[in-house]
This record gives structure tokens, C-alpha cells and sequence, in this order.
């Protein structure tokens, strides 16, 4: 890309279509236009068909996927219409194994390089839909793999909105258990292929792709709904690779560090989606004629103050109605809060994993640290959170092993570190004004489970390092 082009990017990336999340809820199937400018309109609602026709239909889902061809020499109203198609018909790769795949590489490669090429958002997403709706219907062999992976980088290079981020990540979500997509993502290079350059970002053709992507996602500031949609999509995938390995963290100065800075950005969105609250409020106040329901959905601050928080869903409630679409109706909040949970409950199970395999991670770096113990702070003020018995035992372990106090606001915190047996225990001595006998006597003995459990742990370390 030219420097006008970049510069013409950037100026949207600063404009109020960069920052409109309500995209999340379209579908692709529209006649209106997603935004201003949008082009590939009816190609972005050909596609969206197609893929919700992919997930009934084998027959069209393997010839996406490039196992098998239609069946068109009995079709007379095809073979009529295939005269018209002169470009189709002059094409060099028609009637290729991997037709469909072909034609959707050379599209998102014209993507890639045509200017403005941020005005194909629509497309972008129905083609991205459509692609993970075959996998997950018949999934795809090494060689579809091969060019999944190509459409994929194609479209990290073309410096997509923001509204695509949530798509993009569930795209990695959905081949995450592909071993040949995975290893692909990141090329390892030993060369400083991506840079920032007055607020631009420069990569060359043979940058690792993960770390292009997470270049530009780290750095925006997403609404509840993406937020917890990008991190419900990135959490599964690490989990997923972590299963089976084919995760490589490596923190060399000469060799790429993708994988770290996912780890990070995924630890700082849990902390993210867990201080934030959905909840159901009285909405009699603003009611007219075409609104029946007296309820409305609201945010509400994790660990704040109830009389700041009273203020602060008062003055954000127009804010919260105008942001989010009426059209949302109950099912679609209360999915949101299903997942949402189920977000906080994988955060725990992998937070748990980090835990046990590289509890030096955590204390590495300070905003990781601080998400993580914001994480865990806050999630037990979820009193309508329901964890399972393995959940609850993770949690348990994450406290024995990092010795977390809820604390209060106006209760300061010192911290500091002793490694023992290749683990940091993090302990927090909090100055505090005394309070009742019965606030002490309760403290009192939440000390000593805390200094019990934390003896314990340190003992059945002791004897896995013996058995080793």
C-alpha cells in the first residue's frame, strides 16, 4: 500500500465508522448498507446466503471445502446460464478441485490491494462466515487448509476495521484445531518485520500474521458485546492449542513474540469482561407505545461504590439505550449473559493452567499481574455465577498459589515476592483501621485457611519435586 492509501485508512480509523460496534448485530444478508461507503454489497449478501445454506447442505459444503464437484451435466437451466458467464468461462482455473476456494483467494487478494479497501467490511465478514460454517459442517483437508490460511492472511494484510475483529477472532477460534493452520500463523522471523512509524503500522510480506493481527487489536478499546465476543473466540483458541501443544512461547529477543503478546491481551480482556455486570433494571419511566417490556438491560461496575454506581447507571442508561439497537430483544441479552459467564468460567480454568505450568508469566510483567488479580477480585463478586466443582478447584489453587485478599477500595495493598521452588507467592499485607471484634475474629480465621492452604500447596510441591 502507498502512503496516501495508509493515510486515508487512518483517517477513518479516527472517524466515528471505526468506532460503531453496532455492525456486531447485522446480518449479512442485508440490503442496507452496513456503513457509509460500503461496497460489495451484493456479493457480502450472495455470500452470507451461501453460508447459511452451508450449514444444512453437505452437498454445497463439500464443494466449497473442494471435496467434490456439483453435479451440473443434467441441469439445463445451469448449462443455459453458464453461456452468459463469459469471465467464468475464459477463466483459467475453472472446474478446479478447489473452485470455490480459488475464487474466494483472488478476491480477498484484490481486497488486499485495492484502495479504500476498508469499504469491503461486509464482504470480509460474509466470506469469513461462510468459510468457518463449511469447516465446522464437513471441515476441510491439508490442501483447503493451505488455502484457508492464505484467504486469512490476505485479510490481516488489508488492515480491516474494527468491525471485522470479532469475526477474525472467531475465524482462528474455528481452525484453531487445524495443526496446519496453527503453526502457519506464526513464522517465527528473526527479522523486525513490523513496526510503528509516527502512529503507522509498516509490515512487510513476511511478517508473522498473529503478530500483525494482535498489533491491531491491542490497542482498541471495544464495547461490552465485543469484548466479550472477541474474548470468548481467543480464550477457546488458546485453549484449544494449549490441549494440544502447538502453542510456541518464546521470548527471544531475535525471534517472534506473537504468542506472548496474545497470552497478555487475553489476560488484560478477562480482567476487562469482569468489571462489567449485566443486569436487569425497572424501566418504567421511559415508556411508550410500541415498548410492552418495563424492563431494560444495563452495565453495571464490578467493585463500586453503590451510591457511584446509582449515578452512574442514571446517567449512562440513554447512553446504553442509544448504543445498543431496540431491536435486541430478552433471548439476545440473555445470551449475551450466558456467554458471558461461560467466559468468566473458562478465565478461571486457564488462568488456572498458566498457573500451574508458568506462574512466572504472571508476575512478569505488571499490567498482566494487575489484570490478574483484578480478574480474580472480581469475579467472586458474581453472586449469580455458577461454577462447577473443577471450576471451584481451580479458583481455589489460583488463590493458594497467588494469596489474593478481596480487599476494599480505600484499603491500601503492599506487595512483594519470594520465590520458592520456582514459584512467586504474592502476598498482600493491607493496612487497615480496626473494626469490630467480630469483623477480627472473622479475619482471624480467614488468615489462618489462607496460611494453611498456602503450607499445603507448598508441601505437595515439595513432594512433585521428589517424585521427579
Amino acid at each position: 500500500m502507498r502512503n496516501d492509501d495508509i493515510r486515508d485508512m487512518n483517517d477513518l480509523y479516527f472517524s466515528t465508522v471505526y468506532k460503531n460496534h453496532q455492525v456486531c448485530i447485522k446480518s449479512e444478508c442485508e440490503p442496507d448498507a452496513w456503513h457509509e461507503g460500503e461496497r460489495g454489497i451484493e456479493a457480502r449478501r450472495l455470500l452470507g446466503i451461501l453460508s447459511h445454506i452451508s450449514i444444512e447442505s453437505s452437498y454445497l459444503s463439500n464443494y466449497i471445502a473442494g471435496k467434490s464437484q456439483l453435479l451440473t451435466h443434467n441441469d439445463e437451466c445451469y448449462n443455459n446460464y453458464l453461456k452468459q458467464m463469459t469471465r467464468y468461462n475464459t477463466w483459467s482455473k475453472k472446474g478446479h478441485e478447489f473452485e470455490m476456494l480459488e475464487i474466494i483467494l483472488e478476491c480477498v487478494t484484490l481486497i488486499e490491494r485495492v484502495r479504500r479497501s476498508h469499504q469491503f467490511t461486509g464482504l470480509i465478514n460474509a466470506i469469513i462466515k461462510l468459510l468457518c460454517n463449511v469447516q465446522q459442517k464437513v471441515g476441510y483437508c491439508d490442501k483447503g487448509l493451505e488455502y484457508i490460511y492464505l484467504i486469512f492472511k490476505k485479510l490481516i494484510f488489508s488492515r480491516p476495521l474494527s468491525l471485522c475483529y470479532v469475526s477474525l477472532a472467531n475465524f482462528i477460534m474455528v481452525f484453531s484445531k487445524c495443526k496446519i493452520f496453527i503453526l502457519k500463523l506464526c513464522a517465527n522471523s528473526q527479522l523486525a518485520t513490523i513496526k510503528i512509524w509516527k502512529g503507522v503500522l509498516h509490515f512487510t510480506p513476511d511478517a508473522c500474521v498473529l503478530q500483525i493481527f494482535m498489533a491491531q487489536v491491542e490497542h482498541f478499546y471495544s464495547d461490552f458485546l465485543t469484548t466479550v465476543n472477541m474474548t470468548h473466540a481467543l480464550l477457546s483458541s488458546v485453549w484449544h492449542v494449549l490441549q494440544r501443544n502447538n502453542l510456541v512461547r518464546n521470548e527471544k529477543s531475535d525471534s517472534c513474540n506473537c504468542c506472548m503478546k496474545l497470552l497478555r491481551f487475553i489476560i488484560n480482556m478477562l480482567n476487562r469482561c469482569s468489571e462489567i455486570k449485566l443486569d436487569i433494571i425497572d424501566n418504567t419511566t421511559r415508556q411508550d407505545s410500541f415498548n410492552a417490556n418495563k424492563k431494560c438491560y444495563v452495565l453495571k461496575i464490578i467493585n463500586f461504590k453503590e451510591s457511584n454506581q446509582s449515578k452512574y447507571n442514571k446517567q449512562n442508561i440513554e447512553k446504553h439505550l442509544a448504543e445498543y439497537s431496540e431491536k435486541l430483544d430478552r433471548n439476545f441479552w440473555l445470551d449475551i449473559k450466558k456467554l458471558h459467564y461461560k467466559v468468566l468460567r473458562q478465565g478461571i480454568r486457564f488462568l488456572c493452567h498458566l498457573t500451574i505450568c508458568d506462574p512466572d508469566f504472571v508476575v512478569r510483567s505488571s499490567d498482566v499481574e494487575d489484570s490478574f488479580h483484578l480478574f480474580i477480585r472480581n469475579v467472586v463478586s458474581f453472586d449469580d455465577l455458577i461454577l462447577h466443582e473443577n471450576e471451584r478447584e481451580a479458583l481455589d489453587r489460583i488463590k493458594n498459589t497467588f494469596v489474593v485478599d478481596k480487599g476494599i477500595q480505600s484499603i491500601k495493598t503492599e506487595t512483594h515476592y519470594e520465590k520458592i521452588d520456582q514459584l512467586y507467592m504474592t502476598n498482600f499485607e493491607k493496612k487497615a483501621t480496626p473494626t469490630t471484634e467480630r469483623n477480627n475474629r472473622t479475619r482471624s480465621v480467614e488468615n489462618y485457611s489462607r496460611t494453611y492452604s498456602a503450607i499445603k500447596t507448598l508441601y505437595n510441591s515439595k513432594l512433585e519435586y521428589r517424585n521427579n
